[in-house]
């Protein structure tokens, strides 16, 4: 599947610090405008609730199992980015989306007591079974009306792991003066690693 998208042609936009805030202005423009995924539609984005259905469509399945940049957000507030190889299709699954203990299902299980009390909001035994970094996630997630979160994937499949690396930073720092220009928090990334 060709997911219709300037990154998933050339990812040299996205190493350049002159460029890269034009190719994501540009990819954010587009991602606002697209649909979400179903069953023959070409796909820039899926709703996290769907992730699961998503990810078991033949069109589709592919896509977190190659390299790739993977972008979260709701509505137009970019929340956070990360990265994932062939080899962390799993994490990429359960860390973030469709696992019983992923940042997506404790955002939706716990968000009365998250956006109340934040990390605090969660059980013992989850904040015993679970990163910091997960915690972190699920709160920004409850934050937000989590039927609208969504994910985008950026296919990095002829990038080595340092082109990666550097993609996935320069984009989290566009990402962040994006949302600093259109009145949003940072994304997360930006958060807990400043």
């Amino acid at each position: 599947m060709s997911i219709p998208n300037r990154y998933s042609r050339h990812v040299e936009p996205l190493l350049s610090e002159t460029t890269v805030d034009q190719c994501t202005a540009e990819y954010c423009s587009r991602l606002h405008l697209a649909g979400y995924w179903g069953i023959g539609e070409r796909v820039l984005k899926v709703l996290c609730r769907d992730a699961k259905a998503a990810f078991s469509d033949q069109d589709l399945e592919s896509v977190p199992a190659q390299p790739s940049l993977h972008i979260f957000g709701a509505g137009q507030n970019i929340r956070c980015v990360g990265k994932t190889d062939s080899a962390h299709r799993a994490r990429l699954r359960g860390r973030y989306l469709s696992a019983s203990n992923s940042q997506f299902a404790f955002a939706v299980a716990y968000k009365p007591v998250l956006r109340d009390q934040e990390l605090d909001g969660l059980p013992p035994t989850v904040i015993a079974r679970t990163s910091l970094a997960r915690r972190r996630g699920a709160v920004d997630f409850a934050q937000h009306n989590t039927n609208a979160m969504w994910v985008s994937f950026i296919p990095m499949e002829r990038a080595t792991p340092q082109m990666i690396e550097q993609a996935e930073r320069l984009l989290i720092g566009a990402l962040a003066r994006r949302n600093a220009d259109a009145g949003f928090l940072p994304p997360i990334n930006v958060q807990h690693n400043a």
